[in-house]
């Protein structure tokens, strides 16, 4: 429920990067909604207009165009990428794909991950393993004594938020150490 309230708070934002989670919760709740709302227009007004579901899609019109690009931003999509679905069968298959494809864990150039801070960081992109948690491409800095400073505080920040077991953090811990 909380990406559904994150994408509704950024009504008008067209910037930045949106989840896999905050988009694909956003459409699931909002569905239900518009689903909900033409159900209660036909029970209440057989035939009519249906001004619960037109007031519903009006409502929600800005909050999914705004949420839809900031996904194709996670996946370092600029905008005009939404225009592909208006092409049939192949424009909207290659517009899912966009949909479903993993959160790029680095910054892009629309702004960092939104999962920077280690929520849900083991989403991956379609067809590709897992990453583990904490772990980039990259080297990350600072390195003391030859030792990744930063990939050892992020494995800890997600042992004490519960994100990883025990076990999952020293087997990170002994991989970011080489023991």
């Amino acid at each position: 429920m909380s990406h559904f309230t994150t994408a509704i708070s950024k009504y008008f934002d067209f910037s930045g990067r949106a989840s896999r989670a905050e988009f694909w919760w956003f459409t699931l709740i909002m569905a239900l909604i518009n689903i909900t709302a033409s159900i209660l227009d036909e029970v209440f007004s057989p035939g009519g207009v249906g001004v619960l579901y037109l007031i519903t899609a009006v409502f929600f019109f800005f909050p999914s165009l705004a949420v839809t690009v900031r996904r194709l931003h996670d996946t370092d999509r600029g905008a005009v990428w939404i225009l592909i679905a208006l092409i049939p069968i192949i424009g909207t298959l290659v517009f899912l794909y966009f949909m479903l494809s993993g959160t790029m864990p680095e910054t892009n150039r629309f702004g960092p991950s939104p999962y920077a801070d280690g929520d849900d960081y083991r989403i991956s992109p379609v067809g590709q393993a897992p990453r583990e948690p904490g772990f980039s491409a990259r080297p990350l800095a600072p390195v003391r004594d030859g030792v990744p400073i930063d990939q050892l505080e992020k494995i800890n920040a997600l042992r004490q938020a519960g994100a990883i077991t025990e076990e999952e953090f020293a087997s990170m811990k002994r991989r970011i150490l080489q023991v």
